[in-house]
């Protein structure tokens, strides 16, 4: 992603999951719950580490 080195965020929002929920970049784990999940992380807030891709795990479309 084209995102730039500062704070920003990202929403996930995934109605119809089921079981383990996991969204992550390659520094941090941002999201890490189970069934239906809807939220808003922020990314980008340690200090020389910027987002660059996000690795979705979920059980749903």
């Amino acid at each position: 992603m084209a995102w730039p080195m500062r704070l920003g965020f990202v929403t996930f929002d995934c109605p119809k999951c089921s079981g383990h929920v996991a969204v992550d970049t390659e520094n941090e784990l941002i999201v890490n719950d189970s069934g239906p999940y809807k939220g808003t992380q922020w990314i980008n807030d340690m200090p020389g580490y910027r987002a660059k891709a996000f690795t979705i795990k979920a059980n749903a479309a």
